[in-house]
């Protein structure tokens, strides 16, 4: 049995990887929530067994220092409690964020389970305090006997901070077919999403400081005749002040009648269907960049800023995307006028993300690599056979 373990009940990209993980595992694992919300709701609708354990672990920033170490210790009390409990019927505790990771590794010093990291961070400031980083890397090497990095460019940040435990790259996987939609021209999806039939360009994701929406408004204030979609909503705290400063930035550029807010969105790749192009603006090195795979599967272009897993994924500038610095509106500018224009050089580029895409970022690749690494630690093939007893 599988115990998966993640702090938030919101849905950011590294609950998406988890919702299409555990469905894969549902017959053979269970999820552990830190925090109600929409997340436990789209797990229970996809079929997998999800307990909450609300807690007070918001608290703890990944930010702060070794002075918060008192109020991150009360807010650990009750979390360990239930993966303790809880894991007496697993195999492998398997964490799916840093917060859930620190729980399940104090929960394995004191039970000696098996904890499988799913490591989705790129353990470097300013995201990071120092003291955070020292500690939950010292915790892996102590309590982890496996990291899966979501990239290569994650795997790096943690060995370079001393991480020495075993560890492998998995690439987050999608399924294609959700992505059919994208086979339709763009003006059919705008006249069902009641947008109007211009060349839109859209970014997806948290609004948060560093995913650069900021960066996006300012580049399509300079494209005449582009509209922008913005998809995403502000999750964690700090975020709602940002989103606002977007907002207000829109209004100050005068560009209220080319952006639209969509907020969180279920249906992405519709919406994505809906763009002629995708932009990924983060200012910081992304761990893995999810809406770059999404946007190869939707075949539409996409344009990101170079460092850590997008560069990955896009390869070298030109190659299956248009890479810019972050932070550069000018450069964004120019790329995004590129992209939205049909030409030679796109229409290869959208080739390219897909064969790379459907090559690399498959779930069923994402399982089978998953499913190999937590066999060595967990008797997963037992529980199968149970399972297929028993039916």
């Amino acid at each position: 049995m599988i115990l998966f373990v993640d702090q938030t009940g919101a849905l950011g990209g590294a609950e998406l990887s988890l919702l299409d993980l555990s469905s894969e595992f549902r017959a053979e694992s269970r999820v552990l929530l830190f925090k109600d919300g929409p997340f436990r709701e789209r797990l229970e609708e996809a079929g997998v067994e999800v307990s909450v354990c609300d807690s007070s672990m918001d608290s703890v920033r990944r930010s702060a220092g070794i002075f918060s170490a008192g109020v991150a210790l009360g807010a650990l009390v009750n979390p360990v409690r239930e993966v303790l409990r809880l894991s007496e019927a697993s195999g492998v505790v398997y964490p799916n964020t840093q917060k859930a990771a620190f729980v399940s590794f104090l929960a394995a010093a004191l039970s000696g389970r098996s904890t499988v990291w799913h490591l989705r961070d790129i353990i470097t400031s300013p995201h990071f305090s120092s003291f955070n980083r020292r500690l939950i890397v010292y915790m892996a090497n102590s309590y982890c006997v496996h990291v899966i990095a979501n990239s290569q460019a994650t795997l790096d940040a943690f060995r370079e901070a001393g991480g020495r435990c075993n560890a492998s790259v998995v690439y987050n996987g999608l399924k294609e077919e959700k992505f059919e939609a994208g086979r339709e021209e763009s003006s059919v999806w705008r006249a069902r999403l009641g947008l109007p039939d211009a060349t839109t360009v859209g970014i997806f994701g948290r609004l948060a400081e560093w995913k650069g929406q900021l960066q996006f408004v300012e580049a399509l204030a300079e494209c005449d005749g582009l509209r922008g979609l913005i998809v995403g909503e502000a999750l964690f705290d700090g975020d709602d002040a940002y989103a606002e400063q977007v907002k207000n930035r829109v209004s100050e550029l005068g560009v209220e009648d080319r952006v639209s807010f969509l907020g969180f969105r279920d249906d992405v790749p519709q919406v994505m269907a809906a763009c002629d192009a995708i932009v990924h603006a983060s200012t910081d090195p992304e761990p893995f960049g999810r809406v770059i795979v999404e946007a190869m599967l939707s075949r539409r272009p996409i344009v990101a800023t170079r460092g850590g897993g997008a560069t990955e994924l896009v390869g070298e500038h030109n190659e299956r995307g248009i890479l810019v610095d972050g932070g550069d509106v000018a450069q964004l500018r120019d790329a995004m006028k590129m992209v939205s224009e049909r030409s030679e050089t796109r229409d290869r580029i959208v080739a390219d993300g897909l064969e790379f895409a459907r090559g690399n970022c498959s779930l069923e690749e994402t399982v089978r690599k998953v499913r190999d690494i937590l066999e060595v630690y967990g008797d997963i093939t037992e529980i199968e056979n149970e399972i297929l007893a028993s039916s």
